[in-house]
């Protein structure tokens, strides 16, 4: 059975304790506000750690190494952890050739590999947030080939693949397709907004077409969980975690997953 989690959000804590909603994960994304938020949703559900650094990086967020990140990743008891496909303009001496870039990629992931304590998995970035010469990291088939070659899961992120595409001049079925769909174990969604003609990923909430393009990537896909990317605390969700949407689009996903 496919599992359902969603951004941690004051609101959601007070539609599971008012038992609104029924939900397994609780995704925690703030690293600054880990600790506080964690001892509001430890006796609730367990937890989705997702910060831990770039799949390029060598360094980790202010105040955490690799040893305070496993033994948090260990405390929320996560299945496993989902790293950006994303890159800082220096974490790689470039240029590079195709297949040094790639030989590069591959070396990183496999130190991660033995860094952390749990599964990893590689979460597909929106093109637009590379700096240049990192292009690849936001092409499917060479998110493909990573994953094939280093044997890792993806988290596919559908806001994030849809801003590729829109990128790429080419639909999001034909991005999506490209990825290795067999190896998705957890499943992202929000709801992309268009602003002065392109496409941002400013996690609105799901409308219809979301809710059908997930049951059309279900069909190709198995899951472990499915989490919403809605609703959270600070500047970057105001009027965005409202908590009637969150309510509406938990109980319209639960009906989905459970089809």
């Amino acid at each position: 059975m496919i599992e359902l989690g969603c951004n941690y959000s004051l609101e959601l804590m007070c539609l599971i304790k008012s038992d609104r909603v029924k939900i397994d994960w609780i995704k925690l994304s703030k690293e600054h506000q880990f600790h506080e938020q964690f001892v509001s949703v430890n006796k609730l559900r367990p937890a989705l750690l997702h910060f831990v650094p770039c799949i390029t990086s060598t360094s980790f967020p202010e105040g955490w190494n690799a040893e305070t990140l496993n033994k948090a990743i260990e405390k929320c008891k996560s299945p496993h952890i989902a790293l950006h496909m994303r890159a800082n303009r220096r974490d790689l001496k470039l240029p590079l050739s195709q297949k040094e870039f790639l030989n590069s990629v591959v070396e990183l992931i496999e130190e991660k590999k033995l860094s952390y304590c749990k599964e990893i998995l590689v979460e597909n970035m929106p093109s637009t947030c590379l700096p240049s010469g990192y292009e690849a990291l936001a092409d499917p088939e060479f998110i493909k080939v990573v994953c094939e070659i280093c044997d890792i899961g993806i988290c596919l992120d559908v806001a994030h693949a849809e801003i590729s595409a829109f990128h790429r001049n080419e639909s999001i079925e034909e991005y999506i397709n490209k990825l290795p769909l067999h190896r998705v174990k957890e499943i992202h969604l929000s709801n992309p907004q268009e602003i002065n003609g392109e496409l941002k990923d400013t996690h609105e909430s799901l409308n219809e077409r979301n809710y059908e393009f997930l049951l059309s990537i279900l069909e190709k896909t198995s899951p472990r969980i499915v989490t919403l990317e809605y609703g959270g605390e600070g500047s970057d969700y105001n009027g965005k975690s409202d908590i009637l949407k969150i309510e509406n689009q938990l109980n319209r996903l639960t009906q989905i997953i459970n089809k």
